[in-house]
């Protein structure tokens, strides 16, 4: 007996269907910070205090795999030193993930120390997302300093195996006008370009900020898109599925909408670039928070209520 063959939309789909039943919902939004460290005193024992109280655990985001030990040999003290020299002369010091030195307990976690305007910002990495800054700043009663606030679109597909992204209704619908939406989509569905990043100029009372929009597929859609991607309108659509095992799962695009105070400006020496890129006064990121809030409540209309192609 014949085994039966997985379903395999590369081989059933010779081109994209004539008609697609989209345009596509959302399945979720979720706010992503770009932090770039706590927001501290420019005070050596304030920022020593608050290393301190990761290395020791008050802040419970992962299992450590450092070095253990109630002992600080002299060592970690002629570490802080330096640490300190630096920060007060250079403006930054950094303890790599694997070099001794500040405390053992962070053996494995990056350490850095940034002073700008009137703060040192204590920036603390183990890994992607792991949330660190964030969760210490809420303990100590301050704030983490940021670089971008982002809004991250799910997409949900439509007619299970496609994408169906109407960028121009949903960039209107957050106040960015048409004309220049249009010139968005113009950019992004020029297979000859290959577009997937794009940087735009958004408006929240009477401030202008720059928008990024990242359009981010994964390997298989991206190289098949040359096959089965077009542009309808102001909508750009194309496959949405990529490899599991022997079989093939639904996996359309991701939107992200990313806003920053100013854009990067890479012929600035690196401490004037900190200074342009580093969203660190409190004011600051209360408002690109709220920005990027009045985004995210102009976009919930498209929350897909009921995925049933979930189901």
């Amino acid at each position: 007996m014949d085994t039966p063959q997985a379903f395999d939309p590369e081989i059933v789909f010779e081109t994209i269907p004539p008609e697609l039943h989209g345009p596509s919902k959302f399945v979720s939004i979720k706010n992503k910070e770009s932090c770039a460290g706590v927001a501290l005193p420019q005070k050596r024992e304030i920022f020593r205090k608050a290393l301190d109280l990761f290395a020791k655990g008050a802040v419970k985001i992962f299992q450590s795999s450092g070095l253990f030990g109630e002992m600080q040999p002299e060592f970690y003290e002629k570490s802080w030193e330096e640490a300190f020299a630096q920060l007060e002369t250079r403006g930054y010091f950094k303890k790599a993930y694997n070099q001794e030195g500040l405390h053992p307990n962070v053996y494995d976690t990056q350490v850095e120390g940034l002073a700008i305007g009137n703060v040192w910002l204590l920036k603390l990495s183990y890994g992607a997302d792991d949330g660190i800054e964030e969760a210490l700043a809420e303990h100590l009663g301050t704030w983490p300093a940021l670089t971008a606030s982002s809004l991250e679109i799910e997409i949900a597909p439509v007619d299970v195996w496609w994408y169906d992204i109407d960028l121009h209704q949903i960039l209107t619908a957050i106040g960015v006008p048409s004309a220049l939406a249009v010139q968005v989509v113009d950019t992004l569905a020029d297979p000859a370009k290959m577009h997937r990043k794009l940087t735009i100029p958004f408006e929240f009372q009477g401030r202008k900020m720059p928008l990024s929009l990242i359009l981010a597929m994964n390997r298989r859609v991206r190289r098949l898109n040359a096959r089965y991607g077009r542009r309808v309108e102001n909508r750009l659509q194309g496959p949405a599925w990529d490899k599991s095992g022997d079989g093939f799962l639904p996996e359309a695009p991701t939107l992200r909408l990313s806003l920053a105070l100013r854009e990067r400006d890479k012929t600035l020496p690196p401490n004037e670039e900190y200074v342009r890129t580093h969203i660190w006064k409190r004011e600051d990121v209360e408002f690109i928070h709220a920005a990027r809030d009045h985004i995210r409540a102009a976009l919930e209309p498209f929350v897909e209520q009921k995925p049933i192609w979930r189901s």
